[in-house]
């Protein structure tokens, strides 16, 4: 592994320490509105509270990717620490995965699955929760979407059922 310390990240890769921004807006807290026991959130509140979440991302990108300047094309796995998936992908390319796949499919921030500065930590429970994710997404991608017996086998990721946010939907919009 190289020198820096990092973390194992939802897709099982990671940062380098010194990195991260809080954690999400109080929105979606206690009893704020759209949070447990409070009144959902309006499209705007929630296309707000998204803004917000992206802008916490990308700054924590952009630190992450300072902080591990000439590595950026170097594995992923050699890059970081506790690395469990996407291990030989470039170290640059697992930041952006996470951001772009895992952070927007699901309105989260980085800390909502790392500890800050501590990227390396399966301490917190939606870490664990996306790693088992990611195994059953690389199987339906890998094993069932593979029996459509299609040139071009489609691909399912986060967005696909959580569509930007923290859980899937379940229920079917009514028109």
């Amino acid at each position: 592994m190289g020198a820096a310390s990092g973390a194992g990240a939802a897709s099982g890769g990671g940062a380098v320490a010194g990195g991260g921004a809080g954690g999400p807006p109080a929105a979606g807290r206690g009893g704020a509105p759209g949070g447990r026991g409070g009144p959902p959130l309006t499209p705007e509140q929630l296309a707000a509270r998204r803004d917000s979440i992206a802008q916490l991302r990308a700054a924590t990108v952009a630190q992450l990717m300072s902080t591990i300047a000439g590595k950026e094309d170097m594995p992923a796995g050699q890059v970081f620490k506790n690395v469990q998936f996407m291990k030989d992908v470039p170290a640059k390319r697992l930041l952006v995965q996470m951001d772009s796949v895992f952070g927007r499919g699901l309105s989260y921030n980085c800390t909502s699955c790392h500890v800050a500065n501590d990227w390396a930590s399966d301490s917190l429970p939606r870490k664990k929760t996306a790693r088992a994710m990611v195994e059953i997404m690389n199987d339906i991608n890998t094993t069932e979407l593979a029996k459509l017996g299609r040139p071009r086998t489609p691909q399912i990721n986060c967005i696909t059922c959580h569509r930007g946010n923290g859980s899937p939907g379940t229920a079917i919009p009514s028109r």
